[in-house]
Formats: C-alpha cells, sequence, structure tokens
C-alpha cells in the first residue's frame, strides 16, 4: 500500500513542484516543503504594501528572486543578463512585489501571496479556490488526483422541459491557480466559445459567467455576488 507519510513535495527552480521520495530529490532540488502547511518567509509589511499596491485593481503578487532568476538564467543568451541577474541576487531582496504581467510571463510558477486570495499557505489557497467553484456548481473531474496535479471541472445547466443541456463551462485549474476557463453558450446554430485565462480573479470569473449564462442560472451568480459583498 502507498504510504502518503513517506512522500515529499518539492519545489522546483521554475517554481512547479514534484511529490517524490523522501529518499530522493530531483534535479535543481531548490526548497522543501511541509505538505501539511506550505508557508513563505514573507515579512507582514511587505505583505501590507502589496495590498497597498493593489488598490488600483490590479492583482500583486510576492515572489522569490532566486526562483525568478533561475528562470531568468535557463533563458539567457549574453554575458550581460547573466551579470545583470548576478547584480540582482546580491542587490536585491529575497521578496519582491510585481503584477499578472510578470505571472504570465511563467504562468507555472507559484506566487508566495497574492492580493486575490490573501493567503501565503500553498494548500489553504487550492482548497478555497476549489470550494468557491463548487459553489457555483462547478464538478470535479473524474480523473483529478490531487492539489499537485492540474484539475478540471464542469458546469453544465439543463433545460427543464428537455432536459438537454443549454450551457456549459469547463474548468481547468493548475496548482498555482492559474485557470483556463472555457465558456459554451447560443444555440445549436451558433455555438459562442468565450475563454478566460489567468491567475484566479473573482470578479473577472463572476463577470463571465454573468455574461455568457442563461436566466436560468444568473440567480447563482448574484447570490455569489451578493456573498463576497458581504463578506
Amino acid at each position: 500500500m502507498f504510504n502518503i507519510t513517506s512522500m515529499k513535495v518539492m519545489q522546483n527552480p521554475d517554481g512547479t513542484i514534484s511529490v517524490i521520495s523522501e529518499d530522493e530529490k530531483p534535479d535543481g532540488f531548490i526548497e522543501e516543503l511541509s505538505v501539511e502547511s506550505v508557508k513563505s518567509e514573507v515579512s507582514k509589511s511587505l505583505i501590507d504594501e502589496c495590498e497597498r499596491l493593489s488598490q488600483d485593481g490590479r492583482t500583486r503578487f510576492i515572489f522569490d528572486k532566486h526562483l525568478t532568476n533561475t528562470a531568468r538564467r535557463k533563458v539567457s543568451y549574453s554575458k550581460q543578463e547573466d551579470r545583470d541577474i548576478d547584480i540582482d541576487e546580491i542587490l536585491l531582496d529575497d521578496y519582491y512585489i510585481s503584477d499578472e504581467r510578470e505571472f504570465e510571463l511563467m504562468p507555472s510558477r507559484f506566487p508566495y501571496y497574492d492580493t486575490e486570495t490573501k493567503m501565503t499557505c500553498r494548500w489553504s489557497k487550492h482548497k478555497m479556490v476549489i470550494d468557491w467553484f463548487e459553489k457555483l456548481g462547478f464538478k470535479p473531474g473524474l480523473s483529478n488526483v490531487g492539489p499537485e496535479m492540474d484539475q478540471s471541472f464542469i458546469l453544465s445547466v439543463y433545460d427543464d422541459e428537455t432536459g438537454g443541456i443549454i450551457y456549459k463551462c469547463i474548468l481547468r485549474i493548475q496548482p498555482n491557480l492559474f485557470i483556463t476557463l472555457l465558456a459554451e453558450h447560443g444555440d445549436f446554430i451558433e455555438n459562442i466559445k468565450t475563454v478566460y485565462k489567468g491567475f484566479f480573479k473573482k470578479k473577472q470569473i463572476l463577470r463571465l459567467l454573468d455574461k455568457t449564462c442563461p436566466d436560468i442560472y444568473k440567480m447563482v451568480v448574484r447570490e455569489v455576488k451578493l456573498e463576497e459583498i458581504l463578506e
């Protein structure tokens, strides 16, 4: 029988994670992460500044300088770029604030903090996002195995009279909360597909659902919106 207590989650240089035996370490191993609670060493003052900057409506992230520079070295094409990275390693703080543009340049990386979930524990973030989508009626795919792997969900809205599907949303969640949401709507003559790709953002997701879903489902969206306002 597989013994989960003998496994560890390791963080790779590009920000992805690997589940391996305690006795093994993947190439380029940087940091061992506790499965139960993955918390960063980010200071409260940096988190406060991150929140302040996000008041302009843009999601902010706190990233690890060392993981960023490791990824930069992989695509470096000149000695000058390498020197710049070496200088950053010396002068910059271990953690720094950035925005969605940097996140989308390396969509497989993990931020240590984000102003959308407001959490530092990776597993708590993932659970919160899953719970939120399930509240909206999304059902998990049969092949989902856990938060360390990509997970799929589907939302289906049925016609009360015919029993046929009149609206479908397909959701893919990566472990770092980069999501792809594909909404299929319209009628049998014109099937329209609307896509959202990016970091998990409640307002944009609710806006997409409200724009594309049939009236029969809009009450669910309104209830979740109201709940978000009252929190």
